[in-house]
């Protein structure tokens, strides 16, 4: 024991040694906690965007199955759009029905409404637009996408667009 303590250099070269080492492990420490408090507020932002998808993806479900009937006929809105693409008469009836159904779903603001436009593919040409509010100077949030066969034709197919129009750029 005697000549451990006599002989100081191996207790000075530990103990900078162990120093270095709780230095470098701060810093390693330190780094992570910034890299992963970043990464943590990111994916918090991702996830509510999300959620907005979802809500108007249901909502663009739900107009399409929403059922209707036509000359006596029950069919749900995908079927009248499709036939309405057909035979043009259909119009006041598709037009009458979509402003139903969008203006029940619920809105953020006051100053605010669904709309739909339906476009023939792969052409992406204006088939209809049906607004249920006209604002100048709108915003357009919550946008989703559906796409409809026709019946009769295996290389066109419809693309429907449902858009929250706001006037407010904080609505959600």
């Amino acid at each position: 024991m005697f000549k451990i303590t006599k002989n100081k250099q191996g207790f000075i070269a530990s103990s900078i040694v162990l120093l270095v080492c709780f230095i470098t492990f701060c810093i390693v420490g330190f780094i992570f906690y910034i890299l992963f408090g970043f990464a943590g507020k990111l994916s918090v932002y991702d996830i509510s965007s999300q959620s907005e998808s979802l809500n108007s993806n249901s909502l663009l479900l739900t107009y399409l199955r929403t059922p209707v009937e036509v000359n006596g006929n029950k069919m749900d809105m995908a079927d009248l759009i499709n036939l309405y693409y057909h035979d043009n008469k259909y119009k006041d009836i598709l037009i009458g029905e979509t402003e139903k159904v969008l203006n029940s779903f619920e809105k953020p603001a006051a100053v605010s409404g669904w709309n739909l436009h339906v476009y023939l593919m792969p052409e992406d040409e204006t088939i209809i637009k049906i607004k249920t509010l006209e604002i100048l100077g709108w915003y357009e949030k919550r946008t989703t996408f559906a796409y409809l066969p026709l019946s009769g034709s295996s290389e066109k197919y419809l693309k429907l667009k449902l858009y929250l129009e706001c006037q407010d750029v904080s609505c959600y």
